[in-house]
């Protein structure tokens, strides 16, 4: 009754308001946070001070109100009493202007689901609505979106937030947006007049700094950057207490983690740091993590134990909303592809109940459209990657080409020989399906097929095997990886896999070796080159230094010169600055004789 009498006072109060005094409307539209199955709170800025009212019904009607008791200019009112998986219509006004749209609520029910997922979206500038990301994101159907962090520059800074909202003022007054805090958005402050992340959202749950909510068939957890290490416990019960299906945890920074592309390592993640987490999710079967913070896009193997577990590890995913990453690493499924890709990134996932499926698109530089980048099928009953190779047999045409891919986006290694028996195939989509499995499903049992498929004239069908061995070389065929290497013929990005797949497979000497000759090679491609680099740092020993400090005084390439650099320091245990723009990477041969000797003196 009191609920009823203040809704009708401040609708009142509201209408009584004249309409000069708000003629200015909206400073930050209405946006969703928090929808549950039974409400959802809407939050708002307006220009003037007013009193926030929300019109709202079943769908395309307006018959009842929720509102505030004062004025303000920031405004946050939740609806509530609403009915499970059901569609509302709201509509809030700010003097003249009127704002509105439709959501939907939670299921109650534990049925499939589609969700987004962003990350770091402050570096997008205006490029999501020019190439129409909105639109491209919602023909899947998403039902809410997941952000992993770094919404602004400075989240302390009021006026960043309007780029923020007018990004994604196609979706974000439908559907909710739950973001984790990130590192730009500053640490937790009590919200204090100046923590707009804290003024601007509302988490499902309890909120900051650990918000839990379920939605369907699958279990959310989002936890706020400056919380992640102490969480741990409080981790471990929620877990221990789901219900669902399928988990996710989410936090800004990564787990596993390649690095930009660089000599440096920067923000490269190998999961040491993060071993307690890992732990638990282990624990607790959780299939995925989401990240971002480092803006690129990287996928795991499935990890259980520090190791690669199909069946039942966590996929670690770094959404980081950008193109940028390092070469691979043991980890590594998926990395993404400077030279043609470019941000903004976007992944879609499909949460079945026998399994999770998610796609990840970006925008092709070369096409200047979407191209997509990512697809995996998580499961934990092996019955599902069976169906998929029996489905095989038969198959023909555009059909075969379809059972290939879904069967590799498994990432099921006892279908190996199956699908490497398709790269023989005479129709070429057929081909090139099949060497995309066979990388994506990383088996040895293909590693023959891989080796004789190097000589195929498909460049794109050479790409992919030179990957899937990358993953998989059996160190019996290291010494015709080398041979391939060395064919000035090949491809120079297989020559690039190539070269890693020696650094993870095969015996350290014959590795400094090979590289080394790469080095000292004067017409070995530069990316060859610099992947040799990075490759040699992991391998060298105590032997190597003076064959090193040999090469990094005559080098002449910058990135060359730096990663020369980073080995060195890791085997001495000196510390010569190797960042980027100091003067050891501006150096030139005869004036490195100072770094030289400080890796040499005993």
């Amino acid at each position: 009754m009191r609920k009823t009498a203040f809704r009708h006072a401040a609708l009142l109060f509201y209408l009584l308001v004249p309409v000069w005094a708000c003629a200015e409307g909206f400073y930050i539209p209405p946006h969703l946070q928090n929808v549950t199955t039974d409400g959802a709170t809407l939050i708002w800025e307006t220009q003037d001070e007013s009193v926030g009212v929300v019109e709202y019904g079943p769908k395309g009607q307006y018959t009842q109100q929720a509102g505030e008791a004062s004025t303000a200019k920031l405004h946050r009112v939740r609806v509530t009493g609403l009915s499970p998986d059901t569609a509302y219509s709201y509509r809030v006004r700010a003097g003249a202007e009127e704002r509105g749209d439709a959501f939907k609520t939670a299921p109650a029910e534990q049925r499939p689901i589609v969700f987004a997922v962003l990350g770091d979206s402050r570096r997008w500038e205006e490029r999501w609505q020019e190439h129409g990301i909105t639109e491209h994101m919602m023909q899947w159907g998403p039902e809410f979106v997941v952000n992993t962090g770094d919404l602004v520059l400075d989240g302390q800074k009021h006026d960043l937030w309007t780029e923020h909202f007018g990004r994604f003022a196609g979706f974000n007054s439908k559907l909710m947006m739950a973001a984790a805090r990130g590192n730009h958005e500053g640490p937790r402050t009590g919200e204090p007049d100046t923590d707009w992340f804290a003024r601007y959202h509302e988490l499902p749950g309890k909120g900051e700094p650990f918000s839990v909510f379920d939605w369907g068939n699958s279990h959310f957890v989002l936890i706020s950057m400056d919380y992640v290490s102490r969480c741990a416990e409080e981790l471990e019960r929620d877990l221990a207490a789901n219900t669902r299906k399928n988990s996710f945890v989410v936090f800004h920074s990564p787990v596993y983690c390649t690095g930009y592309s660089g000599p440096e390592d920067s923000r490269k993640e190998d999961g040491q740091s993060s071993e307690k987490i890992r732990a638990i999710l282990d624990k607790y079967n959780v299939p995925v993590h989401l990240a971002g913070h480092t803006h690129i896009y990287e996928r795991s193997w499935p990890i259980r134990e520090n190791r690669r577990d199909d069946a039942r590890g966590t996929t670690y995913i770094v959404q980081g909303g950008d193109i940028n990453a390092n070469y691979p690493d043991w980890w590594s499924a998926v990395t993404d592809n400077r030279e043609t890709q470019s941000k903004p990134t976007y992944t879609v996932f499909f949460c079945q109940d026998d399994r999770i499926e998610h796609r990840t698109f970006a925008v092709d530089t070369a096409a200047n459209g979407f191209i997509e980048v990512d697809h995996q099928i998580i499961w934990r009953d092996e019955s599902v990657p069976k169906a998929a190779l029996a489905a095989l047999e038969g198959a023909q045409g555009a059909d075969l080409a379809k059972a290939i891919e879904e069967l590799g986006a498994m990432v099921y290694t006892p279908a190996g020989q199956k699908l490497a028996g398709c790269l023989s195939h005479p129709e070429p989509d057929v081909k090139r399906a099949a060497a995309t499995a066979v990388r994506r499903t990383g088996s040895p049992d293909a590693a023959d097929a891989c080796m004789h498929g190097l000589e195929d004239g498909d460049p794109e069908v050479v790409r992919e095997l030179a990957r899937a061995l990358e993953v998989m070389l059996p160190e019996r065929l290291a010494e015709d990886a080398v041979r391939k290497i060395n064919n000035a013929q090949l491809d120079t990005r297989a020559r690039v896999s190539l070269v890693g797949a020696l650094q993870f497979h095969a015996a350290p000497d014959l590795c400094r070796k090979v590289f080394v000759a790469l080095l000292e090679e004067e017409n070995t491609p530069g990316e060859v080159r610099n992947r040799a680099a990075y490759a040699l740092a992991s391998v060298a020993g105590k032997d190597d230094v003076r064959v090193l400090a040999g090469l990094f005084e005559k080098e002449t390439e910058p990135y060359v010169t730096v990663r020369l650099a980073v080995a060195l320091n890791k085997i001495t245990g000196k510390s010569n600055r190797i960042d980027g723009k100091g003067p050891l990477a501006k150096s030139s041969p005869g004036q490195r004789g100072d770094f030289v000797k400080k890796w040499l003196e005993e």
